[in-house]
This record gives structure tokens, sequence and C-alpha cells, in this order.
């Protein structure tokens, strides 16, 4: 298998991951308007980052050598009182370096998936 194949079934693995995720968060909601705010309705919120970070995406996005996004399954963190929550759920990392662990980070949706709202530098 070519590294390029590889990087294409990595991606497609993360984002199968990513949907049995929210499929798994839908099936153990309470289906209040909270909890929908909570699921990202809202266009983005709160997260921690897990001990390790959030590590860096790889991949030149072009040429056969697709982007892979860096991920970590991160705690969610109530914007209203600043608590963490009981929960969890995948953030990804668009930027080419690490986001810090034991860090408050925002996430927007961008499609499915929650994106940690930074900017590489």
């Amino acid at each position: 298998m070519s590294s390029s194949d590889r990087r294409q079934l990595e991606q497609l693995d993360m984002r199968l991951r990513e949907a049995e995720s929210q499929l798994a968060e839908l099936r153990a909601s309470d289906h209040t308007p909270r909890s929908w705010i909570r699921r990202g309705n809202n266009g983005g919120g709160l997260a921690m980052t897990p001990e390790g970070g959030i590590p860096a995406r790889t991949g030149a996005g072009s040429e056969g050598d697709p982007f892979v996004w860096g991920s970590a399954t991160c705690e969610n963190i109530a914007a209203t009182d600043g608590e963490i929550e009981e929960g969890t759920y995948t953030v990804y990392n668009s930027v080419d370096s690490a986001i810090g662990g034991d860090e408050v980070i925002q996430w927007k949706w961008i499609g499915s998936m929650r994106f940690a709202d930074v900017e590489g530098c």
C-alpha cells in the first residue's frame, strides 16, 4: 500500500470514528434545547485538551499528499459557568503546530467535525 493510500485510509478512519462518536452522543442525549446547544448548534464551544495536547496536522494537501488532521479527545466545558462537564468529543487541529495539553480552547463546527479555532504561525 502506498503512503498516499495509507493517508487516505487514515483520514477515512478518522471520519468514521467521528461519526460513531456523534451517533453515540445523539443516542445518549436527553434532546433538551440545552443539550442541543452544547452539541454545537450554536457554532462552537469550549473544551479542555488532554494532557498530551492535540497533534499538528500532517501532509502537504496536494499531489497525492492529503492533509491529515491532528486530533484528540477533549473534555466539554460549559460556557455559562466554566465547569468541566461530563462528556468528551474529538477536536481536530488544522494547523501545522501542536496545541498544548491541559489547555482551554475554543472550537467551531466545520461540516460535521469540531476544529480547534486557531491560526497557524
